[in-house]
């Protein structure tokens, strides 16, 4: 897996934290998707990467309010201002020993305490798994890790923290 490049950009730090498009990267199912390079700039010239087949939720991407919301945003209505901020990241790796594992919430609220912080309402929160220890390219909804409430997924755009 990539590490996160870094970058100063007007006296902050920013870090890039894309996953490569390759074939090895998350499917879903029933999705063949291909990723080939066509031409390359010593070779051709110019540099061409077909996308054959891939979902829409191939690879880092963001998905807009309005898939989980009927009331949320659509992708182009998100202000850009919501796209790029500081970040709380919270190294969650003692909690995920396998590619199932859940977090859940009892535990984001156990390391609040631990590191005497709450995580305030609206903020960005990036929270490391370390999931790319586990092969990282899987296919999705077989081994997809996920964040837990009272037994039930949940997603934490939708809580607000």
């Amino acid at each position: 897996m990539p590490s996160p490049r870094e970058t100063e950009f007007l006296g902050v730090k920013v870090l890039e934290l894309t996953y490569p498009i390759q074939n090895e990267i998350i499917k879903w199912f029933g999705i063949v998707g291909e990723v080939k390079i066509t031409a390359t700039v010593p070779k051709d010239g110019y540099y061409v990467l077909l996308l054959n087949n891939l979902s829409e939720h191939t690879g880092t991407h963001v998905d807009a309010p309005v898939h989980f919301s009927v009331n949320g945003l659509f992708i182009n209505e998100i202000p850009l201002d919501r796209l790029y901020g500081v970040a709380l990241v919270i190294d969650a790796r003692k909690y995920i020993s396998h590619p199932n594992d859940t977090i859940t919430m009892n535990e984001l609220k156990s390391w609040e305490k631990s590191v005497g912080v709450e995580i305030p309402r609206g903020s960005i929160v990036l929270i490391y798994t370390g999931w790319a220890n586990f092969g990282g390219y899987i296919v999705a909804g077989v081994n997809t890790g996920t964040l837990q409430e009272d037994g039930q997924a949940f997603q934490p755009m939708l809580l607000n923290i």
